[in-house]
């Protein structure tokens, strides 16, 4: 249960904004493909695939995919399900900082508390 309130931050939040909203920015480029786990209790792993899928798994069990872009510095994870949209900040030692979402078609940066790090496990 507790990963999924992580889970709902990352796909869920995003609201009303949609696949389309992000014209054909859907494949990834650059460097943040990978595997991250996130820096909080919930010990979500999150992979971001080289063919601009992502997985969340909790608990070693995949619960949701998205895609996934890479625009300048951050990175944007949309769920397929609803659209939802969740932004991630690359820092310079190449984990990520979830920092913001997408909701009713505007961003709304998340305050400093909720912010969560990724770290790069590979």
């Amino acid at each position: 249960m507790r990963t999924l309130i992580l889970l709902t931050a990352i796909v869920m939040l995003g609201g009303c904004a949609t696949l389309e909203d992000f014209g054909q920015h859907l494949w990834p480029t650059g460097s943040a493909g990978g595997t991250y786990m996130s820096s909080d209790e919930t010990g979500v792993r999150l992979v971001l695939l080289y063919n601009g899928i992502a997985e969340v798994y909790a608990n070693g069990e995949k619960e949701e995919m998205a895609k996934w872009e890479k625009i300048g510095k951050e990175v944007y994870i949309v769920a397929i399900d609803d659209g939802g949209v969740g932004i991630f900040n690359i820092n310079p030692d190449g984990s990520l900082t979830y920092i913001a979402v997408i909701k009713g078609g505007k961003r709304e940066d998340l305050s400093k508390d909720k912010q969560v790090i990724w770290e790069k496990t590979q």
